[in-house]
Formats: structure tokens, sequence, C-alpha cells
């Protein structure tokens, strides 16, 4: 589990309430919806794209998720 200190404060209109989970490429907050005022999840990527495949790979994952409906996804 990554450890519960936050170093930003607000990503995008999200304010940031603390890090969940920190891996290589990826570091994974917890936030609030600034209008509903419900927990979100907020996903930052570490590095950016070393290569084509691994960008096409990110936008499928991204069309996926574009379909996915659950109350605390944004």
């Amino acid at each position: 589990m990554a450890d519960a200190n936050v170093e930003l404060q607000q990503i995008g209109l999200y304010p940031v309430t603390r890090l969940l989970w920190e891996s290589s490429t990826y570091r994974l907050y917890l936030g609030k919806h600034p209008a509903r005022k419900k927990d979100v999840f907020i996903r930052v990527l570490n590095t950016p794209f070393a290569t084509d495949a691994a960008r096409e790979a990110f936008l499928a994952r991204a069309m996926q998720l574009k379909k996915f409906s659950h109350r605390f996804a944004v």
C-alpha cells in the first residue's frame, strides 16, 4: 500500500485527499468531485509513452473505460 502522504493538493478540478497506490507507471489518488462532493479515483501516469505501441495500448484501454459506468468513476 502507498504512503498516505499526498504531494499534490489538486489535480485539475479535483481536490486530492490521499495517495492510494503507486507503481512504476502510475499513481492512484483519492479525490473529491467538486460539485457532487463524492469520492473519485484519479490516475496519473508517471512517464510519457516511450513508444507508439504504448500510446496505442493506452488509448485502446481509455476507449474501453469510456463505456464503463460507475457512480465513483469520472
